[in-house]
């Protein structure tokens, strides 16, 4: 596992959680953010934010695109689509195989060349034990390390 972390304003969470960012990003972000990310996260909008602004910052200091919002489901067809073009199928068949815990991200270069999983903490959040084993499984099927982003907030 290897770790990043990035701070936020508190402001933002709260803009977020009233929809304003959510269709403000949604609309700046069309690579990261389809119409079923939006609908999930207008429908919850207590949740997601950490995962959302992971996917920003990631595109933004390393150029990178995420699939969120259960990118192994088989009904998202787009995503399934993205993943089949990027990773191998022994990766494919293991997170088909093992939806329950997989990292809240699939980040990939637009040319995908490069490929990672990142689980987003927010504040207090910590990996729980079968996250933390499916990881280490993960680790080990793709031969990558599983990123952790950790974010805290920003102290004025």
């Amino acid at each position: 596992m290897q770790d990043l972390e990035f701070s936020f304003h508190p402001s933002q969470r709260e803009l977020f959680r009233s929809g304003k960012l959510i269709s403000e990003w949604a609309k700046k972000y069309p690579q990261l953010f389809d119409e079923h990310d939006v609908r999930i996260t207008h429908n919850q909008p207590h949740y997601h934010f950490f995962e959302w602004l992971g996917a920003i910052l990631l595109y933004k200091s390393l150029g990178y695109l995420s699939l969120i919002e259960k990118y192994e489901t088989p009904k998202h067809t787009k995503k399934i689509e993205t993943i089949k073009s990027t990773i191998p199928q022994k990766v494919i068949n293991y997170i088909f195989e093992n939806r329950a815990g997989l990292p809240d991200l699939f980040v990939y270069s637009p040319d995908k060349q490069d490929w990672f999983f990142c689980e987003v903490k927010g504040l207090g959040d910590r990996l729980q034990r079968n996250q933390i084993r499916v990881i280490g499984k993960l680790e080990e099927v793709t031969g990558k390390a599983v990123k952790i982003l950790k974010f805290r907030e920003f102290k004025t």
